[in-house]
């Protein structure tokens, strides 16, 4: 479970307000109220026990989805790295090779088209593979 979510599923949340109004006399508040004061202050304290907190479940798991999914996509990415950094590893080890060793069926094996000289006949290839 994310780390962050799960602790809040679990713990009690404890809220402290504190509130300050300056009222006018002009508005003749004190006629309505026995005791008037101008300056009023109150001061609040709001505890929450998450006994049964549907909303903040699911959002729970939905955290854990996410931090899944990235954890999951982080391993294809890297997996990724690593793919191509074997791929240019074997092009640099394949370049760093003479010319001679890339083709063994070049010193001598038969042209890759053919020798036909008519312009319309299409000519003959030879299916090669890259050596693994």
């Amino acid at each position: 479970m994310a780390f962050g979510e799960s602790r809040y599923l679990w713990r009690p949340q404890i809220v402290l307000q504190a509130q300050y109004s300056r009222f006018a006399k002009f508005n003749n508040l004190q006629d309505y109220y026995f005791r008037f004061q101008q300056n009023n202050a109150a001061i609040g304290v709001q505890i929450t026990i998450p006994f049964f907190d549907v909303a903040h479940k699911a959002k729970a798991r939905e955290a854990d989805a996410d931090a899944a999914h990235a954890e999951h996509e982080a391993d294809s990415i890297r997996d990724q790295f690593f793919d191509s950094r074997l791929r240019i590893q074997h092009a640099v080890a394949e370049a760093r090779r003479p010319l001679r060793d890339r083709h063994p069926r070049s010193a001598g094996s038969p042209s890759r088209t053919s020798t036909s000289s008519s312009f319309n006949s299409t000519p003959a290839t030879e299916t090669w593979r890259a050596p693994r």
